[in-house]
């Protein structure tokens, strides 16, 4: 929701402000966050880049699920700044090295980008009341990107933007919940 992504926003700005350990990386973890959001992408494909694909606003030849390349997936400028950030404090920018480090300099793996929603979702929660608490797994920012990709642009969007092959697939993501279809139906006739 709205609501989740602004407590989000916000933890990853606590984060920066108070992670000052050497095993913490909060502007990594500002960095994935971001990037996952305005991508779309699924955990693997995050963990797979290489340095040298990020240039001119965008990712390039993005290996997707299914034997499928994404020539380029643009970034937003949000997402580049956070990129960016996080680019400028790594010692090494080779093409080949992985656009993502863990602390032991190596390809972050698809745990570790659990590890970095439940830390945000973690220190998102931390105000909140029992009810209104929630986890965020890397999964969850796909589907709020296709989303929003089908709702406010439709369904040719999405598909475009998701790296899926059918019209089936992404169906789950941009299918409606029971609260926006009892929303609509309230509505229908007005």
């Amino acid at each position: 929701t709205n609501r989740q992504l602004t407590f989000i926003r916000g933890a990853c700005d606590q984060r920066l402000k108070i992670c000052n350990r050497k095993d913490q990386n909060p502007i990594l973890e500002t960095a994935v966050f971001y990037t996952l959001l305005h991508t779309g992408m699924r955990e693997f494909e995050l963990c797979s880049l290489k340095v040298g694909q990020y240039y001119n606003k965008g990712l390039h030849d993005v290996k997707r699920k299914g034997r499928m390349i994404t020539q380029r997936i643009f970034l937003p400028d949000e997402a580049r700044n956070k990129l960016d950030e996080y680019l400028d404090t790594r010692n090494s920018l080779d093409g080949d090295d992985p656009l993502f480090l863990n602390r032991f300099d190596k390809a972050i793996s698809e745990k570790d980008v659990s590890r970095i929603c439940e830390r945000l979702s973690n220190q998102a929660c931390v105000q909140l009341k029992e009810e209104g608490r929630f986890k965020l797994r890397p999964h969850q920012l796909r589907h709020t990107f296709l989303k929003r990709a089908n709702d406010k642009y439709g369904l040719s969007y999405a598909k475009k933007v998701s790296g899926n092959v059918g019209i089936r697939e992404l169906y789950r993501y941009t299918a409606p919940n029971q609260k926006e279809v009892e929303e609509k139906a309230e509505s229908l006739f007005e």
